[in-house]
């Protein structure tokens, strides 16, 4: 995805010059980058969160951002009759469609000739072996259950924006209690996943009919997901205004890997799928935002650091436009925090969950926390010496655990040997 700048530049009677630029979200994110035509970077920001067209006539210079995205993909795995009718209509409807089946009788470009890919292989290892992003929309139809638990089982813990499987209510409740049993999936994944699907407001008995109902569900999904990104932000927060007393020298500013701690903190967290990134500030600012410079995010100074850290909380929090959504609060002084956890955060949120996100490590919770902009007046009304603790407590049932793989989420680095054990690792 990205964004085509257009330019018509006057020049003297009837002559005209006509450029063409293209902005990736990396290249947004640059401080150096050079915008043509009086345009910033907000600019462009606007007309590529808002998925809208923007013409701009400043002066003698005429522009046009023009937002451009890659279509929607469409997995269908299963190859029958009704994947094909689907495959049609996922055509149509302007999705990118991959069909999946390991019987070349029904998997191949005869059946499927408006299909953008058509993998004739094993299902469980195609699903495994797919690029799922949040904008890849999963519909499993095998020829029976075995297939169609395997194919779940490579997607159910991804970043799609829709998963669909087809099956009786029964078949669905034994499927969802085996995946329960067995731990591959938490109740709460389990639940986005359209089963049985398609809409149940359309009748269904033929095979097309299900096709459009599966379809018309597809459409619901897509235009819900729409609506999320032209209405809310996910921000990443990040806590980095503390004195740094127990370490005696400011330790964000202390070397970690090629870079320093804060600045991994930050590139980690600007690599992940958060859409904006905050610094809160305090002690060392004017250092600490020495080291930030070359980066694009937004930084707000916390008056009030020497009050703990719940003062930073705060003033980061109620620095957020208002169209954020929900917010990630990470730690200036975890920089072993990879941006695998943030998507994996950011993922589950994106999904439909609502309540406070925490990753969780062995059964113990850990750093960073997302939480959705429904608590946000809530915590601005604690006073600055409170904790974050208050919220949760107060919101216990809300809490979503989401497992990770790592115990990095338990660590901060506070004193000098914990910060030699991290670099020597």
């Amino acid at each position: 995805p990205g964004l085509l700048v257009s330019v018509i530049s006057k020049r003297g009677g009837d002559k005209a010059v006509v450029s063409r630029a293209w902005y990736t979200i990396s290249t947004l994110e640059k401080k150096e980058t050079i915008f043509p035509a009086g345009l910033t970077a907000e600019d462009l920001w606007s007309s590529f969160r808002n998925r809208i067209p923007q013409l701009n006539d400043k002066g003698d210079n005429l522009t046009f951002i023009e937002p451009l995205y890659p279509l929607p993909e469409l997995v269908i795995v299963g190859a029958g009759h009704i994947g094909q009718a689907l495959a049609h209509l996922g055509s149509l409807l302007d999705f990118n469609v991959t069909v999946i089946d390991n019987r070349p009788e029904f998997s191949n470009r005869q059946r499927f000739p408006e299909a953008g890919k058509v993998i004739t292989a094993g299902i469980e290892e195609s699903v495994s072996s797919l690029a799922i992003g949040r904008d890849t929309y999963i519909v499993i139809m095998t020829t029976g259950h075995a297939d169609d638990t395997r194919a779940l089982r490579q997607c159910i813990s991804s970043d799609a924006a829709y998963i669909g499987m087809i099956g009786s209510k029964r078949k669905i409740a034994l499927v969802r209690q085996r995946f329960i049993d067995e731990g591959w999936s938490t109740d709460e994944e389990f639940s986005r996943v359209h089963a049985p699907i398609g809409l149940a407001a359309i009748p269904t008995k033929t095979i097309q009919e299900i096709a459009i109902s599966i379809a018309a569900e597809l459409i619901v999904a897509r235009k819900e997901l729409h609506d999320n990104k032209e209405t809310g932000e996910v921000w990443s927060v990040i806590l980095a205004a503390g004195e740094s007393t127990r370490m005696k020298e400011q330790k964000l500013l202390m070397p970690f890997g090629e870079s320093t701690m804060i600045e991994k903190v930050v590139e980690e967290n600007l690599s992940s799928k958060t859409d904006r990134v905050m610094v809160v500030l305090g002690s060392d600012n004017n250092s600490i935002m020495e080291k930030l410079s070359g980066h694009t995010l937004k930084t707000v100074y916390n008056e009030d650091y020497t009050k703990g850290m719940f003062s930073s909380v705060k003033k980061g929090i109620g620095s957020l436009p208002e169209n954020c959504s929900a917010a990630i609060i990470s730690l200036g002084d975890q920089p072993m925090i990879s941006r695998e956890v943030i998507d994996k955060m950011v993922g589950s949120f994106a999904s439909g969950s609502t309540g406070i996100i925490i990753p969780v490590f062995e059964g113990r919770r850990g750093h960073p926390l997302l939480i959705p902009a429904r608590y946000f007046m809530e915590i601005l009304n604690l006073a600055a010496d409170d904790s974050l603790r208050t919220i949760l407590s107060a919101h216990h049932g809300d809490i979503l655990e989401i497992d990770v793989d790592t115990g990095d989420i338990l660590r901060d680095i506070d004193t000098r040997e914990q910060y030699d054990n991290e670099i020597n690792k």
